[in-house]
């Protein structure tokens, strides 16, 4: 299934995409297995949401110019939902964001997949409980969850870089950033970032050590720039 979003038009535009998979067996060890299509995103595009509901574990990926999502695996779901909803220059893509989708009674729903994401435009991701690895080229990025965990995580930022959560575990480099914001009931972890870069990462943040890129020394994790 693929969408090509049209540039020139005034009203607003709603592709809703739905996948369902085989409904979910009592007691299954294996995980449910589906695959979303990529969606073609056009230059009119500025800005795309990314919501999770539940433990998703994504591995980020740049792509030319598409959105997708791939190798989804997902348990403890009736049925797994992956919406796209298309307003004015906004993509929100919505991955079990309905939580009367998830079957009464089984716990926390849990996924995994690849997250196809155009370079050059502005990111947010949310969750509940979010694990992100991989790379991801954009204008401006945001990343917040009740408990956000970046391993081995590249992203190359031409604007804002801001992580938010309750609890944030990090290990990542940042590229080309103007500005890099972290703040976090708990914050811990390694953080590269460009010498050049605004850098705040709060005065509670003591467990996170911040390094230049160019490799000039450590930077106190309660200290900003």
């Amino acid at each position: 299934m693929k969408c090509i979003l049209n540039s020139g038009k005034r009203s607003v535009i709603k592709a809703v995409f739905l996948l369902i998979g085989a409904l979910a067996v009592p007691g299954a060890a294996v995980p449910q297995q589906a695959t979303f299509d990529k969606m073609n995103v056009g230059a009119e595009v500025r800005n795309i949401e990314i919501e999770t509901a539940g433990e998703v574990t994504v591995l980020l990926e740049k792509s030319a110019g598409s959105l997708g999502v791939e190798d989804l695996k997902y348990e403890q779901a009736d049925f797994y939902p992956v919406t796209a909803t298309v307003s004015g220059d906004t993509i929100k893509l919505k991955i079990a964001g309905n939580k009367t989708w998830l079957r009464s009674g089984s716990g926390k729903m849990r996924a995994s997949l690849r997250l196809l994401l155009p370079e050059g435009k502005n990111i947010r991701i949310s969750g509940g409980s979010l694990k992100i690895s991989g790379q991801v080229s954009a204008l401006a990025l945001k990343l917040s969850a009740g408990v956000l965990t970046a391993e081995n995580m590249q992203a190359e930022v031409g604007g804002a870089l801001r992580i938010d959560g309750g609890v944030v575990r990090l290990d990542a480099t940042v590229n080309n950033a103007a500005s890099v914001k972290v703040s976090g009931g708990a914050v811990s972890g390694k953080l590269r970032v460009p010498e050049t870069a605004k850098l705040d990462t709060g005065r509670r943040n003591s467990k996170l050590k911040v390094y230049y890129i160019a490799g000039q020394g450590t930077l106190p994790g309660n200290k900003g720039r």
